[in-house]
């Protein structure tokens, strides 16, 4: 079993990239997935605990210029147990553990771009409690940079403003000669005919000129620009270079010509400059290009879009399915019927995009590479629509994958590409040639958020303890999203069938009334003047009706202000009788989780306070018709929040297998002018129930099931008293 020892607070290594990635695994293990199947794949290493906070793709320390969509901590379950754990996360002191969204595999923060959207350094912690109530703690630096040429660089020839034809990208498969290994193409070709002078896109210091490999063809001119970027211009005809070493030129300045090219592309000669923006992070004076310690950025991030507006999306062709890390497909999306799924899968398709406006007299159309690739599983019919996947990035084509490595780039090639695969006895794999260039990926070669290709896979037949398969047998859609740089998306989606003979063992809501959520034990009350407290009433159980669960796996009921029960009670040593209700035309929202065991109520209720030894407004009570004036979010959660006064982190329960759970609440309120904080008391949570559930037990998802009565009584705990009625499985 892999075991991780208990990490202190402090600093852990942080790298940053295309998601911020997390998969702890500490020693309160949920299972050990190795130990429930033989396999010939390579074991997982034994990761550094101080290495689990992961921001693929850049050193740690680096300054970055761009953020991902989102911030994801991964926290797959089956490898971490999310029963009564939790999750602390805080940017530069500010906490945003209560905006977290918990998936199957991954705990994300979805508005990080705003949060850090200024320049400037941001320090990220992440604590963990897993189940066993230990910490684990990560933190570290970065720093971000603004791009070079905010509103966009000049191109490279006249007119500067406006794009010109680009027929090869720097996220492309190249294997031109069978002598040597395929590589990444690193760059941006830019065709125009030979003689034609080229422009400083940005303006900087002349760092490098050099002849860097065999033959007149490969001259060089390097700028270094004030964000320390170097923008290499390749194939410049040596007789006309106008720059030295160490000179200071402003972006339009005249460098050189293009040399003319001598071999021909798709039928016609290929005169082009090669551009490349790269920075050199190996230590020392800047040497030539291609060697280790260049970091390679796409150009086209930081060129001007002008007036010209790619239109065409990428194509797609067909899907393989092969055993993970085999060069041969069992299945093919294009054959007759639903493919049938087992085991550790990789999923492989062969995708291109084109740059359209080329002129057909250079040889238009190009197959191009991809810029962003990413996957999707939705479950179709599953118990609960368990399993799946949210998207999950294969790769985005800021930079090259591996750093600045030229072994670690090339490693990362074979990741994303398969460039020796076969299907039916016919080659199908990635090709990229001066006559041919066919594209082919490997879409689940993606672990944790990052490249990673022997143990990045769909592992369908993985558990999570008592749950059963995460991924139960029944059918699914793969997604699959590919996009260019300028933002054209294909998506297709593609049915399979899992067969692992795996269930799932979680509770299920249907179309069925409950009454909860219940709490059955008081809550306390805590002054913030006087530092006093005392136990106060529970709130009543709000009658409800939740809908069967849907494609986000969300289970949901909806409570109207009318059907929203009345919270009162007294506090004494404010004198005033306390009101929480909801205002006429508002609503409450329930959430229920079957695979993670999730509760969460959102209410936005209302704060009115009256004299003790008042009766007012007839029977006195709650106004629904009233003004607003104390507004208050009453979030109870199995997971985690914040107490105002404390600073306490009040973590609840998901449902284990017992039928238990916890909610935890903690809100501030206005009673008589005075700050009070309704929360439960201590770090446990209190007890409570939702009646009349439904379970749906590890059967196949093709039969179904009528269930018998079942009373799960709750105890010292928040309990789940379930009711098991009639349960139709989808099939």
């Amino acid at each position: 079993m892999r075991r991780l020892g208990q990490l202190s607070r402090g600093p852990g290594q942080i790298l940053l990239g295309l998601v911020l990635a997390c998969s702890l695994a500490p020693v309160a293990l949920a299972f050990d997935p190795g130990e429930l199947r033989m396999s010939t794949l390579p074991v997982p290493p034994d990761y550094d605990p101080a290495a689990r906070l992961i921001l693929p793709g850049f050193a740690d320390g680096e300054q970055i210029m761009e953020l991902p969509e989102a911030l994801e901590l991964f926290l797959p379950v089956e490898e971490f147990s999310l029963e009564r754990s939790s999750v602390e996360l805080f940017i530069n002191g500010v906490e945003y553990s209560e905006e977290l969204e918990f998936w199957l595999d991954r705990v994300t923060l979805g508005n990080i771009q705003q949060i850090m959207q200024d320049s400037g350094s941001y320090h990220i912690e992440a604590r963990v409690r897993d189940a066993a109530g230990a910490y684990w703690d990560l933190s570290n630096f970065i720093q971000v940079i603004p791009k070079p040429c905010l509103n966009g660089c000049p191109w490279p020839f006249a007119d500067t403003a406006q794009p010109d034809v680009v027929s090869n990208l720097m996220e492309d498969f190249q294997s031109f000669n069978i002598n040597i290994p395929s590589y990444w193409h690193g760059g941006i070709d830019i065709r125009v005919p030979a003689g034609t002078m080229v422009h400083a896109a940005n303006s900087g210091t002349v760092v490098k000129v050099d002849n860097y490999a065999s033959g007149a063809s490969y001259w060089s001119v390097g700028i270094q620009d004030s964000s320390g970027i170097v923008w290499q211009y390749h194939h410049m005809d040596p007789t006309t270079i106008t720059v030295t070493e160490g000179a200071s030129v402003t972006a339009g300045d005249p460098l050189g010509e293009v040399i003319a090219w001598t071999w021909s592309m798709n039928g016609s000669l290929y005169h082009h400059l090669h551009l490349n923006t790269a920075r050199w992070d190996g230590g020392g004076p800047i040497p030539a290009p291609y060697v280790d310690g260049w970091t390679y950025f796409n150009p086209l991030r930081f060129l001007k879009k002008g007036s010209y507006v790619e239109s065409e999306a990428p194509m797609q062709f067909d899907v393989y399915y092969a055993e993970n890390e085999a060069t041969t497909a069992f299945a093919a999306d294009s054959e007759p019927g639903t493919p049938v799924l087992q085991g550790d899968v990789d999923v492989v398709t062969r995708l291109a995009d084109h740059r359209t406006l080329i002129p057909p007299a250079m040889g238009q159309l190009y197959e191009l590479g991809i810029y962003d690739l990413a996957y999707e599983i939705v479950p179709i019919s599953t118990p609960c629509m368990a399993g799946g996947k949210p998207r999950t990035l294969l790769a985005e084509f800021k930079k090259l994958p591996g750093g600045s490595s030229e072994s670690a780039q090339i490693a990362k090639l074979h990741e994303v590409f398969e460039d020796t695969f076969t299907w039916s006895g016919s080659e199908v794999g990635s090709h990229f040639s001066n006559v041919t260039q066919e594209l082919t990926y490997t879409l689940t070669n993606s672990l944790y958020g990052y490249l990673n290709g022997p143990l990045g896979m769909w592992d369908t037949d993985a558990t999570a303890g008592w749950k059963g398969g995460v991924h139960p047998d029944g059918l699914y859609s793969i997604l699959i999203h590919a996009s260019d740089i300028d933002g054209n998306a294909t998506v297709n989606s593609f049915t399979v069938e899992l067969d692992n003979g795996l269930g799932f063992n979680g509770y299920c809501l249907g179309f069925i009334p409950v009454d909860g959520p219940k709490w059955v034990h008081p809550i306390e009350i805590v002054s913030l003047v006087s530092g006093g407290s005392f136990s106060i009433p529970p709130p009543p159980s709000a009658p409800m009706q939740f809908a069967a669960v849907g494609q986000d796996r969300i289970a949901r009921a909806t409570v109207s202000a009318e059907a929203w029960p009345v919270w009162s009670f007294d506090v004494p040593e404010a004198g005033e009788r306390v009101h929480i209700g909801m205002l006429s035309g508002q609503s409450a929202e329930i959430e229920y989780d079957p695979v993670l065991g999730d509760v969460v109520v959102h209410a936005p209720a209302e704060v009115q306070t009256e004299p003790m030894a008042a009766t007012g407004k007839a029977a006195g009570g709650f106004d629904p018709g009233a003004a607003s004036t104390q507004p208050i979010d009453l979030h109870y959660t199995t997971r985690l929040v914040r107490d105002p006064a404390s600073g306490e982190a009040l973590v609840g329960g998901p449902m284990g297998p017992s039928g238990e759970f916890k909610l935890v609440l903690a809100e501030q309120i206005l009673v008589g002018n005075a700050p009070f904080v309704i929360r439960t008391p201590g770090t446990g949570g209190v007890e409570a129930s939702i009646e009349q559930i439904a379970a749906v037990p590890a059967l196949s998802v093709w039969s179904r099931v009528i269930l018998g009565l079942l009373i799960l009584s709750a105890t010292t705990s928040l309990g789940f008293a379930a009711r098991r009625g009639v349960v139709s499985e989808r099939g």
